[in-house]
This record gives structure tokens, sequence and C-alpha cells, in this order.
């Protein structure tokens, strides 16, 4: 198991080294990618969560950085086929690696740890010097993000009256075009029937004077007024 960790880059089993960890005290005001404090304008009547992060900052300490990768995790009770399976199970050497391996992660994330907060106690003036600006230099630029995220919400805030006013004067003026083209059709509808109203009597007097005059001109030949239309 020592030959192998060692043949893979992992000297946890054989040497405790010390991780080596550099000294950045700017990993804290580094900005988690992907991730957004303000949500993005939706659609008008879209429901939108709200939702608020934990940190808009990476965590500090950085991270262990395992190179090439993390140490492979063994399954105990994975045997190669060839060996034949007995009833009882011996995983010394499984266990023994994998008891090691989380030994050597803890050792490394406490090193981690120590390494970089070490200074605030133990460490000489310089370095408490260093960390105190690190602590003023951080609170200066959280605040300069605090300043510059509120810039933006109002930026955005200003950026959405303008859609929603722009939206309305759409509205608006889409109204009144519509309200007009109604207007004109009702007026054309009117004009229409009363043409065409205006026709149809005009037609029927036409009829009329026809009949009358018909009736007059058989009541000279026959003056027996058959129909009763003449008084």
């Amino acid at each position: 198991m020592a030959k192998d960790s060692k043949l893979l880059g992992y000297p946890f089993v054989v040497s405790n080294n010390p991780v080596s960890l550099t000294n950045d005290y700017s990993a804290i005001m580094i900005r988690v990618p992907g991730l957004e404090t303000i949500t993005t304008i939706k659609p008008i009547r879209c429901a939108s969560s709200h939702f608020k992060p934990r940190s808009v900052y990476s965590v500090y300490p950085p991270p262990v950085e395992y190179k090439p990768c993390p140490p492979p995790r063994v399954d105990p009770y994975n045997f190669s086929r060839t060996k034949p399976k007995t009833c009882v199970l011996e995983t010394s050497d499984a266990s023994n690696y994998i008891h090691n391996r989380a030994n050597w992660m803890m050792q490394k994330e406490y090193q981690r740890y120590h390494n970089n907060w070490r200074c605030y106690y133990y460490g000489n003036p310089s370095e408490r010097e260093q960390y105190g600006s690190y602590l003023r230099h951080g609170l200066k630029q959280q605040m300069s993000d605090n300043v510059a995220r509120k810039k933006d919400e109002i930026k955005l805030k200003a950026k959405e009256s303008q859609e929603i006013e722009q939206l309305c004067r759409k509205f608006d003026e889409k109204y009144a075009l519509d309200s007009n083209r109604r207007k004109e059709f009702l007026v054309r509808f009117r004009d229409a029937n009363k043409q065409m109203i205006e026709e149809r009597a005009q037609t029927r007097r036409i009829e009329r004077q026809r009949t009358i005059a018909t009736e007059r001109e058989q009541l000279r030949y026959n003056p027996i007024n058959w129909s009763c239309t003449l008084k």
C-alpha cells in the first residue's frame, strides 16, 4: 500500500509532509463565479423567485488544492475476480489506506486554517500588520462592492421603469389607433345603412307611383276599381 501511494504521488502513508499554502490575503475578495446577487429583469406577469445568496465571495482560506487530484478512495470489499472469496473478509490493508487517507486530508485542512489564521495571534509585527491591512482593504472592497451593487440596482430599476413607460405608451397609442379605426368603421357602417334605407324607400316610392299610374291607366278603360286602391 505504501509503494502504491508513492507511485500515485500521495506520500501520506510513509511521511507526513506539510501542506504548501500561499499566503494570498486577497482570496476572500474573489467573487464566486456564476453567482448573481441581483436578479435580472423578468418579463411582466412572470413570477420570479428572488433569493439571497449566502456570500458573493469565495471561502477563506482558499480550499486545498490537490495536485494532480485528490487521493482515490478504495472499496475494501471490491476483490479481484481471480482471487477466490473466503468466509472471513480481510480488509486490513484497504481499511488502513482509507484511515491514513482521511487523516492526511484532515491534516491538510488543519494546516490550511492554521497557516492563514496563526499570523493574527502568533505572527510577528509585519505579519500582523499585513493581516490588518488585509482586513482594511477587504472592508473597503466590500463597501465599494456594496455601493456598486446599489448603483446597479438603481440602474436596473430605472431601466425597468423606462421599459414599463415605453410599454404603457405603446399600449396607449395602440388603444387610440384601435379606437379611431373602430369609430371610422362605425361611421361607415352607419352611412351604408342610411344609404341602403334611403335607396329602399326610393325604390318602394317608385314602385308605388308606377302601380298608381298603371291603375289610373286601367280606369280609363274600365271604371271599376277592382283593387280598391283608388278613392
